[in-house]
């Protein structure tokens, strides 16, 4: 039996930090109007600081469910980051969610009143310049991070086979922390893996997350879900799967690319405005883990519902 949040409860704790995603990279709104006058449209969730039942993510046994149902026991966040604190709880533990939830009601409290700040945002460029610049920061990166010849001929070749630079580290434009780290995810600079070019950016590894994917013989169009360590699953519809977790960074995000590095990593640098609900990359995307062979793409239309969600 779940403790989930009265309603009352999760109205209370969006009011503490304004109706804004508590996440300190994100902020996002959560609450705004629709086309039609009498009615608004909610995208925040009063997400489990430790787990409304066991198996949750970063469920507490030592708590009674009252404790569990209690604000003291919400984090506000938008459906964005509701799913990243879920899906990686070594990172988001309950310490990091209770010092967000402090942090932006204290920010709140602050606000109160007052205009918000602007914050810094990319230069405009007419649609002309953008594109010019794009394709010019596309043939510069893939000259330095891609090998100038694929060794391995037809067909995909193994994962990183094709990468003369295996390593990137985003940084965010205005930043002043680096070296140092923060607490914040997408903290201000960040060491990943490249895992290649798309269409419109570089794609880096944020996760490789345990997962179960529809039996079938051919991956294209299987239902699947990212699960914790643990969970029960019917293993007679699905079976078990790696699933790597991809950000997306478009050109228009990286505003200056340093192929050398500094005395700390030499490795490419990308300065990026953290342009996209705070984050550098525009999108997540999702690749089914083969160790044997290719990778292949999971369409986001064909994931399965966290059943621990809980939306307003």
């Amino acid at each position: 039996m779940r403790d989930d949040f009265p309603l009352q409860v999760k109205r209370l704790v969006a009011a503490r930090v304004g109706f804004r995603c508590s996440r300190p990279e994100c902020g996002a709104a959560t609450s705004g109007p629709t086309k039609l006058p009498a009615e608004d449209s909610n995208v925040g969730v009063a997400a489990h600081i430790t787990a409304a039942a066991p198996g949750g993510p970063r469920f507490d046994v030592g708590l009674t469910g009252d404790q569990r149902r209690a604000p003291e026991n919400a984090v506000w966040v938008c459906q964005t980051c509701a799913k990243m604190i879920d899906d990686d709880v070594s990172t988001f533990t309950p310490s990091v969610l209770s010092r967000w939830k402090a942090d932006a009601e204290s920010h709140a409290r602050a606000e109160l009143g007052k205009t918000r700040p602007r914050k810094a945002t990319r230069p405009r460029r007419s649609v002309a310049a953008q594109l010019k610049r794009d394709l010019a920061l596309k043939e510069r990166m893939q000259r330095v991070i891609l090998k100038k010849a694929d060794p391995w001929g037809g067909g995909p070749p193994p994962r990183g086979a094709n990468l003369a630079k295996g390593r990137v580290i985003v940084r965010r434009v205005g930043d002043r922390l680096y070296p140092e780290i923060d607490d914040g995810i997408p903290s201000n600079w960040l060491r990943l893996e490249v895992w290649g070019f798309y269409h419109n950016g570089l794609e880096v590894i944020l996760n490789l997350r345990p997962g179960i994917i529809a039996a079938s013989t051919f991956p294209v169009g299987r239902k699947w879900r990212i699960i914790e360590h643990g969970e029960d699953v019917d293993r007679s519809q699905f079976g078990e799967a790696k699933i790597w977790v991809l950000g997306r960074i478009p050109f228009r995000n990286i505003e200056q690319f340093d192929p050398d590095g500094d005395e700390y990593y030499r490795e490419p640098h990308l300065y990026c405005w953290y342009a996209d609900g705070g984050a550098p990359w525009e999108a997540v995307a999702y690749r089914l883990c083969d160790d044997g062979g290719y990778d292949w793409p999971l369409e986001v239309a064909n994931q399965l519902p966290d059943p621990s969600r809980e939306p307003v």
